[in-house]
């Protein structure tokens, strides 16, 4: 008998969470994605480019799967749906890029990272 794979849910549907849709969905692996918008909004671009991954909300994403990966700008982590994300697998794949995401005093100190803010926010 073997176990049931658990779901992989990415919150991003950029560049980078399309590359990991692409590859979880490879590996046989059940994916559920959001973007920013609804998902009706990024439904075509996920049929053409992420064949097989379901298109949720980013709550829906974060309530029905295992691992969540977060693959957004993190200007918006902390818009997480934190209560969602509890007790699950969350994976910080996105990074500081103050061009994009603004000026964060907190990311000054070389000895911090966005890990550690990401899950402070999770941690509330």
């Amino acid at each position: 008998m073997t176990a049931a794979r658990p779901t992989i849910g990415i919150i991003g549907a950029g560049k980078l969470g399309v590359v990991l849709a692409q590859l979880a969905l490879a590996a046989r692996y059940e994916v559920r994605i959001a973007g920013s918008g609804s998902p009706h909004a990024i439904g075509l671009s996920m049929r053409v480019l992420a064949p097989g991954a379901q298109t949720m909300t980013t709550i829906d994403v974060a309530s029905s799967s295992d691992i969540v990966i977060l693959a957004l700008p993190l200007r918006n982590y902390q818009h997480l749906p934190v209560d969602a994300l509890a007790d699950k697998l969350v994976i910080d794949a996105m990074n500081y890029w103050w061009e994009v995401d603004g000026e964060n005093p907190a990311l000054s100190d070389p000895a911090s990272s966005t890990s550690e803010l990401v899950q402070e926010h999770l941690h509330k």
